[in-house]
């Protein structure tokens, strides 16, 4: 009897040890072993479509797993931006945000359905995407600062196109107009095209301009490139300096790309993809491919995106309330 009852006892400490080294197992398990989805919230073609789509390749590289990028495009980047928010927080559904669905959204939209601050972790920034001062051929500046003088002549009325309310477009030429001490009429277009067509054909006086569409006219004669509001010039546009360099400190802010993350991702998942990220951007092959999307790199970890990632929605969220900015 006593044979038998030590052989079950050894028996139930042998299942408890074999259960717990599979529970170790899985908990401790690298990080990652199964395929990660990355969510867009536009459509595929357009620069966050391409700029995801070449980190993901490189990353699938370096994480040795599948690295996929799933496009949920409408609603300005917001259903895509909610997918994200409500997934499950384990670090195999992630983000390609920009400003625009996470410093601009939630001051604009009063009905959105996620918060951009509690929802999220930020993983890493990766770059910016400059814009670039446009001006139609019949305005007689040739710089910024000139432009600025221009706009305060009196009896000037001039008026600027954007891709829509509430869009980066939009936004940045608000804090072009408060920081600058200039007004203008925003006349929004369905499409950053159709926006730089209205400039083209003098129906409009100005825009703020992604550098992709900005670069294509670069010798036009019906449009001027006056400058970009960056912190470092657009490889695309050697030739074009930015505000600063001519001497005009605007505090203008170009829109941000980055990893987001549901919040309650584990600090492994989030520090090895910030890591990998950071891998991606040192490949000169992945730089040029983000160029052509119009995406100047710009690395931060995790720990340095969060507090510059609160610094934008602060600053973008001031502009929109000044300028009472309200999405239709």
């Amino acid at each position: 009897m006593q044979s038998q009852m030590t052989t079950a006892l050894k028996r139930f400490g042998f299942s408890i040890l074999a259960a717990a080294c599979l529970t170790t197992g899985q908990v401790r398990a690298e990080y990652p072993d199964r395929p990660i989805k990355v969510i867009v919230g536009y459509a595929a073609g357009g620069g966050t479509d391409l700029t995801a789509r070449a980190i993901a390749a490189r990353l699938s590289d370096i994480l040795k797993q599948p690295v996929v990028v799933d496009n949920r495009p409408g609603a300005s980047g917001m259903i895509g931006s909610n997918l994200v928010a409500k997934a499950k927080p384990d670090g195999y559904t992630i983000q390609l945000a920009i400003g625009d669905t996470h410093s601009i959204n939630p001051h604009a939209f009063p009905n959105i359905a996620y918060d951009a601050k509690k929802d999220f972790v930020p993983v890493a920034q990766i770059g910016y995407f400059p814009l670039a001062l446009l001006v139609s051929s019949k305005v007689t500046a040739n710089t910024v600062k000139e432009f600025i003088e221009y706009t305060k002549q009196p009896g000037k009325s001039l008026t600027y196109s954007s891709w829509g309310p509430a869009s980066s477009g939009h936004v940045a030429m608000e804090m072009l107009k408060t920081n600058a001490g200039i007004d203008m009429l925003h006349i929004p277009y369905q499409g950053a095209a159709p926006a730089i067509a209205a400039v083209l054909s003098g129906e409009v006086d100005a825009m703020l301009s992604p550098m992709t569409l900005a670069a294509a006219y670069e010798n036009s004669d019906k449009l001027k490139i006056l400058g970009i509001a960056a912190s470092t010039r657009y490889p695309g546009l050697p030739n074009v300096s930015t505000f600063d360099e001519q001497g005009v400190r605007l505090n203008m802010s170009p829109v941000w790309a980055g990893v987001m993350a549901p919040a309650g991702t584990p600090a492994e998942a989030v520090n090895r993809l910030s890591w990998a990220v950071g891998k991606v951007l040192e490949d000169p092959k992945v730089e040029e491919t983000l160029l052509k999307a119009g995406l100047t790199k710009g690395y931060r970890s995790s720990e340095a995106f969060k507090p510059y990632f609160d610094a934008e929605y602060k600053r973008w969220g001031d502009v929109i309330r000044r300028a009472n900015i309200k999405a239709q």
